[in-house]
Formats: C-alpha cells, sequence, structure tokens
C-alpha cells in the first residue's frame, strides 16, 4: 500500500447511494409486536402456559385425591388439530384412574376456554414415577 502522503494514494469516497437515509415513513408500531410473538408462537406458549396453570384448581374441585400424584406436562396438538392435556402420574395405577376421570378434568379446563383460547379433546396420562 502506497503511504498516506503519496499522490498515488487515493481516499476512499463514501458510497452516498448506501449510506442516504430511507425516505420512507417509519411504519407504525401497532400490530407489529403481536405479529411478532404470533410468528414466534409466543401467542400460543402464553394460552398453553394459562391452561397448565389451572391444573392445581382443577384437581381441587374435580378429583383431589390427585393433587400430589400428578403434574401437567404440557399441551399436545395432534396432525388433526386436537388438543389434550399431558399429565404425569407417578404409576400406572394412577394414570389409569385418571382416564376414568377424563370428560370431567376436560370438561373443567374448558370452561376456561374463553379466557385461555384453548379447546381440549381430553387428557393423555403418562407413568413418571421419578418427576415427583
Amino acid at each position: 500500500m502506497p503511504p498516506f502522503n503519496s499522490p498515488s494514494f487515493k481516499a476512499s469516497q463514501p458510497r452516498t447511494a448506501s449510506m442516504r437515509m430511507s425516505t420512507q415513513k417509519p411504519h407504525a408500531m401497532t400490530g407489529l409486536i403481536d405479529s411478532v410473538a404470533r410468528d414466534l408462537g409466543l401467542e400460543s406458549l402464553a394460552q398453553k402456559l394459562a391452561v397448565l396453570s389451572l391444573w392445581p384448581q382443577i384437581l381441587k374441585h374435580v378429583a383431589p385425591e390427585f393433587i400430589d400424584v400428578t403434574q401437567a406436562l404440557g399441551i399436545i396438538r395432534r396432525a388433526n388439530g386436537e388438543q389434550f392435556i399431558h399429565v404425569a402420574a407417578t404409576d400406572a395405577a394412577t394414570a389409569t384412574a385418571m382416564s376414568f376421570y377424563g370428560n370431567a378434568f376436560r370438561d373443567a379446563l374448558n370452561a376456561f376456554a374463553p379466557q385461555t383460547g384453548v379447546t381440549l379433546v381430553g387428557i393423555l396420562p403418562v407413568v413418571r414415577p421419578g418427576l415427583f
């Protein structure tokens, strides 16, 4: 590279086209955050968390004997769009007994569907003894 003060040294000229400020008006932020949240799946995540947080309350009213032996794990959405609450049980007997309360659990959780935005078809119990 030639020395700075030599005649062959050419200072690079800034590109004026890329340095110009955009003349477009800024977009309104209204709706942008909602759109980004929807694209990231945060909207559905918040809905699912709302349903999961209801599990202890539902147990108190439907089947209090399951309070210490079950835990809501998540919402499962099947390819056909049906949604189920996935619930862990300490043992197979508890998981089987929970299936008899399936409709009662579903109905109690769906009573909150206007607030949560989630409508469930039923429960899917699974045995997870180490979870408790």
